[in-house]
């Protein structure tokens, strides 16, 4: 949920209520992820009830009977700062993908594609993905 600004490490502080409303975030347990929970928008749209993540790369769950249970409606997240072994990931990870964009952007520049273009050809491929999130 990162997308919405709810990080791994955050503490969600949850209202225990097994019916939540359509567009809540909740904390749910999924059988097929054997009980493991998971924080995700609820939706009830057209007869049926999904999971919706807020990255829009990742597919909806779809919700059966008896085959999960709501934990309970989020109702605030807290902030932890990142212990230090993920900061320390976060900063190799930076360092490793720093070359790559590098190569990338000079790749970019090579076609002939500036700043603006590749940032209006990301923006019409995301409305794109959004779009197309909708239509299923």
């Amino acid at each position: 949920m990162s997308w919405v600004g709810i990080d791994e490490g955050d503490l969600a502080i949850c209202r225990i209520n097994p019916q939540p409303r359509s567009g809540d975030i909740v904390a749910v347990a999924l059988e097929d992820a054997d009980w493991g929970a998971t924080i995700k928008y609820y939706v009830e749209e057209k007869g049926r009830r999904y999971l919706k993540a807020a990255n829009p790369l990742y597919e909806d769950i779809p919700l059966f009977e008896g085959c999960y249970r709501i934990a309970g409606v989020a109702v605030q997240f807290y902030k932890q700062p990142p212990p230090l072994f993920v900061y320390d990931r976060n900063l190799n990870l930076r360092e490793k993908w720093a070359d790559y964009w590098q190569s990338v952007i000079a790749k970019a520049e090579s076609q002939g594609l500036t700043p603006e273009k590749v940032e209006s050809m990301i923006v019409l491929f995301t409305d794109m993905i959004k779009a197309w999130g909708k239509e299923r």
